[in-house]
């Protein structure tokens, strides 16, 4: 985990507010107050409507249904939306609340576990297609010469794992690490077309990826970046807000301390 000097910047404006998760949406839990909660709702990021954005997803999903009367179709909007929300949203905020109530680091450490696979397993998802992949990159130092770097750490969704190195020999690294540090994102809508820094086609299964910082304000924990095969299945409005979120969740996950 390093410490930045550069305090977290506008990412999150930039959505529009959008990603947001409103705290009536998510029902009964209201009335948690654990630190860790606190920190994801008022600690310079989330303020709490990308059920916006679920739902745009969820219409889109409806969209793609070739029949079907309105009402099916209504109806199929709405139990998606609560099957996203219910099913990855709210396991994972049980989970920052569970860290902070850990009464030991070896528990703590376990929950934190759970919390990245959680979260990496929920971007796929509700993020794309059913092909599309999470992973996350952990940041961390060399053991050889302590200089930096992204080291895989999990993946979901699609099967292969991924093989760039994020090091700073590396332009695909030195450009991850402007990243982070500058609290960005990268997002290449097809990598053909418009091959992103240090690219190497022929190494690669998927056309088309978004990349997010995991960090707080002044703790980068690493990146998170979803994949998916072809142009056009990740959508920078609908996606951005949510992986945001998610992002935001697994970085207090891990910074999260015991009150």
């Amino acid at each position: 985990m390093w410490l930045t000097d550069k305090p977290r910047k506008g990412l999150w404006r930039g959505v529009n507010g959008a990603a947001s998760i409103s705290l009536a949406v998510l029902g009964g839990w209201a009335a948690v107050t654990h630190g860790a909660v606190r920190a994801l709702l008022v600690g310079g990021a989330v303020t709490v409507t990308g059920i916006q954005q679920i739902s745009q997803w969820a219409r889109d999903k409806a969209d793609e249904q070739a029949t079907g009367t309105a009402e099916m179709i209504a109806e199929e909007i709405r139990s998606t939306t609560n099957a996203a929300l219910s099913g990855a949203f709210m396991p994972l905020l049980r989970l920052l609340a569970k860290i902070e109530e850990a009464e030991n680091e070896t528990e703590r450490a376990k929950l934190r576990e759970a919390a990245i696979a959680s979260v990496v397993h929920a971007a796929p998802a509700v993020l794309g297609p059913d092909n599309t992949r999470a992973c996350f990159f952990v940041l961390e130092n060399d053991s050889s010469d302590g200089s930096p770097r992204l080291r895989f750490h999990t993946a979901a969704g699609r099967v292969d794992e991924p093989h760039t190195r994020f090091e700073p020999s590396t332009a695909a690294g030195r450009a991850a690490f402007g990243m982070l540090v500058k609290d960005e994102y990268t997002f290449c809508e097809d990598t053909m077309a418009s091959p992103p820094t240090g690219w190497e086609d022929h190494t690669h299964q998927y056309r088309t990826f978004l990349s997010v910082p995991v960090r707080g304000d002044l703790e980068i924990v690493g990146m998170l970046t979803v994949d998916a095969p072809s142009p056009g299945d990740l959508n920078l409005d609908r996606d951005l807000p949510i992986l945001l979120v998610l992002a935001r969740i697994l970085a207090v996950s891990q910074i999260a301390q015991s009150e």
